[in-house]
């Protein structure tokens, strides 16, 4: 390896984030690409017990992105009490002031430390955040170009931490999962054209490449596209996938808030307390697993564009989920 440019010694990565993604999903019927194609990777570790920091989406991510507890980063919960902008050390920052070559770092999807750009150190940032703000959220900014006086949450009017779920109301280009996956795809065909000629000198050149790919899915609101959903009804292909099964325990520490959800309010789908009986949670469970295969299939097409552009060996993977 002696003369050659500390870029080729370097491997690019990819940091693969889902959300709210459970460990027994991970299956041949429901996650083929990350199931099949992370197994085939020459070296890969899967990590049996690993945990979160937390089980809340914000303090989670800070724990991933400044390698602390909470207790240490300080983001207890959600809340503007702390500001993300005053890490001093955070894993993109670290890559790109590697020294003497440094990473690109480019985030795509979901930070989830408000709707602000450039405070953890990526230098680029193409962003879903799913706030319901226009404010430096490019998906949303995107949406209402595209499509004018559409309101990209009119899916049965889900929110973000409903038990309710439903197929996409819009044709599958609008949604965020494939948003978020093009504009992957666009970053990876900037940063190695295909028509770029082999051996060209300029690759001795470029600085390597880390890349986070962040989906907001499976998280709610559970609105997968109808031809995913309708296979894990009643009647469809897999419809009895254990993951469908619900497992009550009376004599369990929630057994209080049970009936603190009012279910004969319609307009209130919060998901936090309350049980919503077995035809609803089944109906809810159906509409999760199919948001994680659709996130899997878009998962597989960054994975088909890097076996395409011959650069499946030359990355590190990592895919992890933030609870």
């Amino acid at each position: 390896m002696t003369g050659q440019p500390l870029q080729q010694l370097l491997p690019h990565i990819l940091l693969l984030m889902t959300d709210q993604f459970r460990y027994d999903v991970v299956s041949s019927n429901i996650t083929p690409n990350l199931y099949h194609q992370l197994q085939e990777c020459n070296g890969t570790t899967t990590f049996h017990r690993a945990y979160t920091s937390t089980p809340i989406c914000t303090p989670a991510r800070a724990a991933l992105l400044t390698g602390k507890s909470p207790w240490s980063h300080g983001m207890l919960a959600y809340g503007t009490y702390t500001d993300c902008s005053k890490y001093p050390t955070t894993l993109p920052k670290i890559l790109q002031e590697l020294q003497p070559v440094g990473y690109r770092t480019v985030a795509i999807g979901k930070n989830h430390f408000g709707p602000i750009k450039h405070i953890q150190g990526y230098q680029n940032e193409t962003l879903y955040e799913g706030l319901n703000t226009d404010s430096d959220d490019d998906y949303n900014q995107w949406f209402k170009e595209e499509f004018p006086n559409i309101d990209p949450m009119a899916t049965c009017q889900l929110g973000w931490n409903d038990w309710a779920a439903c197929p996409y109301y819009f044709d599958e280009y609008m949604h965020p999962t494939t948003w978020t996956t093009r504009a992957a795809l666009q970053t990876l065909e900037e940063y190695f054209p295909s028509n770029k000629r082999e051996n060209d000198e300029d690759d001795n050149n470029i600085n390597p490449l880390f890349l986070k790919v962040s989906y907001h899915r499976p998280h709610s609101p559970y609105d997968p596209p109808r031809r995913i959903f309708d296979q894990y009804l009643e009647g469809g292909l897999k419809a009895d996938v254990p993951q469908l099964d619900r497992f009550v325990n009376d004599s369990s520490w929630d057994e209080i808030y049970r009936s603190t959800m009012n279910m004969t309010d319609t307009s209130n789908h919060a998901a936090w307390a309350g049980d919503p009986g077995e035809s609803t949670a089944r109906h809810s469970r159906a509409g999760y697993l199919a948001s994680v295969e659709f996130v899997d299939e878009n998962i597989g097409q960054i994975f088909n564009s890097l076996h395409e552009k011959g650069l499946w060996d030359d990355f590190m993977i990592v895919w992890v989920t933030d609870h």
